[in-house]
């Protein structure tokens, strides 16, 4: 099925449709990934680098919150990073984020303050500590809730970095709404929950609008899939 869906998207957008393999939790990827990418198109630079790679791990454990802070927020900070060279001035960087990133999904109040208090994504890294007894355990969205908030305020921060502002690269973590993808659906399957109201894509619109329709206000913003700013931030 995967095969298909590659081939139907190749014949739709022609001959510059390209995949690549790569695990934005593997620094070793992302470099292979970026070497692989200036090859091929050298001398390219990107108008639009969208950030979607995500895990949904529900259980409450180092392992799952590890992957979940390792794919969900350090993967996409990782290749913006490694990207930076190759991103056009004026570029913009689309994180998806999600709307369980939200203040009141999250019921441990220490992750709300360690997310809220850091002033630059290395201290973020840091303050993102595994706690067996956090009030987190047993919520439905318990790692992939504080991922997505550390994501959103990641986007922030990097949105105010004096690099980027000179070169008028800009940030911004949209959330897509609950859509009927593979990860929806599951989701919706395992807890007992009605179907995911939005499309594939109605999703994709709602990622793309920040870009047809930016300006400078929406820099290191946190948008719903209406575009408007979410009010209910870490």
């Amino acid at each position: 099925m995967l095969r298909i869906t590659r081939a139907a998207i190749a014949e739709s957008l022609g001959p510059l449709c390209r995949f690549y393999q790569l695990d934005v939790s593997d620094p070793s990827s992302i470099q292979a990934f970026v070497q692989a990418l200036g090859k091929d198109l050298p001398g390219q630079q990107i108008d639009l680098l969208i950030n979607n790679g995500a895990v949904l791990l529900s259980d409450w454990n180092q392992e799952n919150f590890n992957a979940a802070i390792n794919t969900n927020v350090a993967g996409p900070v990782s290749l913006t990073r490694a990207l930076e060279p190759q991103l056009k001035d004026g570029a913009l960087v689309i994180n998806v984020s999600s709307l369980v990133g939200q203040r009141s999904h999250i019921k441990d109040q220490d992750y709300i303050k360690r997310i809220h208090d850091a002033t630059s994504v290395n201290e973020l890294y840091s303050s993102l500590k595994f706690k067996q007894d956090s009030l987190q355990n047993g919520q439905l969205t318990s790692t992939y809730s504080i991922s997505k908030a550390a994501l959103s305020k990641a986007t922030t921060l990097m949105s105010q970095e004096p690099a980027l502002k000179e070169r008028r690269i800009s940030l911004v973590s949209v959330c897509p709404g609950w859509c009927r993808t593979t990860m929806g659906q599951v989701g919706a399957t395992v807890h007992n929950l009605p179907p995911p109201p939005r499309s594939p894509e109605e999703g994709a619109d709602s990622i793309l609008w920040p870009f047809t329709h930016f300006k400078d206000q929406l820099n290191g913003g946190y948008l719903d899939e209406a575009g408007e700013q979410f009010k209910d931030i870490v």
